[in-house]
């Protein structure tokens, strides 16, 4: 059984989302070599728990749709920035994004955000107004949205449509908005079922999409006695996604475990060095 969002338990939801710190970390350290500005792990906090404190339609849990913050333009860019290290490096994307004036973002997100007014059947309408900006596809729109609601609008991004539409298969994507409209549906009822958040979902595809056999096999076996057959739903999963298993730990060679036997009496040791000496 494959770990796709159909199938999937919420202990296992649980324990995987507890792996995608660690994978953003690693992720972010090898990239720091070849790439300036801020990290990937200062992005990505900025993109989960800073801009939603500050764009957030909910105030401490309740809806406050009467005092919605449009996005500023040095935050949509940051954004960009987190979705290019993210994810796949478009160049030409962070410069058309850069056209925009402050004035238009500011008007199109308003509208945007007033649009959607926490209705997740008006996200689709939300979404496809953002595109209206310059360098914003139905991918970088629903970024724009997910911040603004991030409990209910889950990101276009590649591993959470390929694990939730593509049945967990790395299939091309052609980025339109015909595909974000099945992902929101699809995504909505994995988190309605499981009772999880829309960003939690997004990271749960993206560990299980880009992570590391050995980063997800760790936590694995921290999984209490009765959830055992995860580990062994995994490896297939892990097969099937073309991750490379992590090795079987060695078996113990005879020479290794004859040296754990019983010390020889000492009427034994005597016996044996008689019989040594006349060989």
């Amino acid at each position: 059984m494959t770990l796709l969002s159909t199938n999937i338990t919420t202990a296992e939801f649980e324990e995987i989302l507890t792996c995608y710190p660690a994978l953003i970390r690693d992720i972010s350290d090898s990239k720091a070599r070849t790439t300036k500005g801020d990290s990937l792990e200062d992005l990505d906090e900025f993109r989960f728990k800073i801009a939603p404190a500050k764009y957030n339609r909910k105030k401490d849990g309740k809806d406050d749709d009467a005092h919605i913050l449009p996005l500023e333009k040095v935050d949509v860019l940051k954004l960009v920035t987190w979705k290019l290290k993210h994810g796949t490096f478009r160049p030409k994307l962070m410069q058309l994004a850069a056209s925009n004036s402050e004035k238009d973002i500011t008007r199109t997100t308003s509208e945007a955000y007033q649009t959607y007014r926490g209705d997740h059947s008006n996200a689709f309408k939300a979404v496809k107004l953002l595109t209206s900006l310059k360098g914003i596809g139905p991918a970088t729109a629903s970024l724009l949205l997910s911040v603004h609601a991030p409990a209910d609008v889950v990101f276009f991004g590649d591993e959470v449509y390929q694990w939730i539409c593509c049945g967990g298969q790395k299939k091309s994507i052609k980025y339109n908005l015909k595909e974000y409209q099945d992902l929101l549906t699809r995504s909505r009822t994995l988190a309605e079922r499981l009772r999880v958040d829309a960003s939690d979902v997004e990271k749960v595809g993206f560990v299980i999409m880009r992570g590391s056999s050995t980063l997800t096999q760790q936590h694995i076996h921290s999984f209490d006695p009765a959830k055992e057959n995860m580990a062994s739903d995994l490896k297939m999963h892990e097969m099937g996604e073309g991750i490379t298993p992590s090795p079987p730990l060695p078996k113990k060679s005879k020479r290794s475990a004859s040296r754990t036997r019983p010390a020889e009496s000492a009427s034994t040791t005597s016996k044996r060095l008689r019989r040594d000496k006349k060989s």
